[in-house]
């Protein structure tokens, strides 16, 4: 059973982690993700990948006088920069010398209009002694809101300084820009209100965003009309199909029961989402569910 499915799902010997293979008759299975490297097909993969929200980066005010806190500030700023581009949706830029802030001339709205985003991610650094403390804070671009403030107080004594600055990199990462984090949730609110045709293709995935935080049936059929009709407009992204794909599989898990043939249309919307976009862990992760 499942000897011709497209999918193989196995867990090596000796790990917990599965592993996702490309199922080919004929020949020897091979990861999904390498298989799609270099190779050509018959679907156009010309289309711009999906715009999501843009993020700069200002580096990060050292209030130390010592020179080395200098170094910590930037190398966190330069940090965030790299981990934020790896979700895939976000436009980064920066990090930004300082001044780019603090000049009277160029105001957060003045930000956002030179660089094409929507917030501005900064903060301070400080020791005394061997006590190091982090603020970092989001803004809205739009409104010039703090929407989010943290503060990191972490001990140096006997510590790897690039250890902390990677714990605290990757928490303010994954706060912000995981799939139902702080930026995730303010852009779901902003696209509550706008109709089916008014959305771009990645507000369309916002909305089963918003469902899987809500979990209502009113935000489950929003959902699915507005990833239906962003599927039908822009065929080739693929965080739509899967996002869409994934609605039709939670209607079968949720036994909502509103989809017709539900798991026959989400895994043919799951295999077109990894072959146009191999890496997006989206098509890969409903790809999985609906094979397993």
């Amino acid at each position: 059973s499942g000897r011709n499915n497209a999918l193989r799902i196995e867990i090596p010997k000796g790990t917990y982690v599965p592993s996702f293979l490309e199922n080919k008759v004929g020949s020897e299975n091979v990861p999904l993700i390498e298989t799609a490297i270099g190779q050509q097909n018959d679907l156009d993969l010309s289309t711009p990948k999906l715009t999501g929200p843009g993020i700069a980066v200002i580096v990060f005010e050292s209030l130390s006088k010592e020179e080395e806190q200098d170094f910590f500030a930037t190398g966190i700023s330069a940090q965030l920069v790299a981990n934020l581009a790896q979700f895939k949706d976000f436009v980064v830029v920066g990090p930004l010398l300082r001044e780019r802030l603090e000049d009277p001339n160029l105001s957060l709205s003045a930000i956002g209009a030179k660089y094409g985003v929507q917030f501005v991610l900064t903060g301070s650094v400080q020791r005394r002694g061997e006590r190091i403390r982090v603020i970092a804070k989001l803004l809205d671009v739009e409104s010039a809101e703090n929407i989010w403030v943290k503060q990191f107080d972490r001990d140096l004594t006997g510590s790897d300084q690039y250890q902390i600055e990677d714990e605290i990199t990757q928490l303010i990462t994954s706060t912000l820009a995981d799939r139902i984090g702080v930026i995730t949730r303010i852009l779901v609110k902003k696209t509550q209100n706008k109709q089916c045709s008014d959305l771009t293709a990645f507000e369309a995935a916002l909305k089963m965003y918003h469902w899987g935080i809500v979990l209502t049936e009113a935000a489950f059929q929003d959902a699915w009309k507005s990833l239906e009709y962003a599927v039908e407009k822009s065929p080739n992204d693929a965080l739509t199909k899967a996002m869409l794909a994934d609605i039709y599989a939670s209607d079968y898990l949720s036994e909502i029961g509103l989809v017709k043939n539900r798991m026959a249309k989400a895994e043919k919307l799951a295999e077109e989402a990894v072959a146009l976009d191999p890496d997006c862990p989206d098509a890969r992760w409903v790809m999985g569910f609906v094979h397993f």
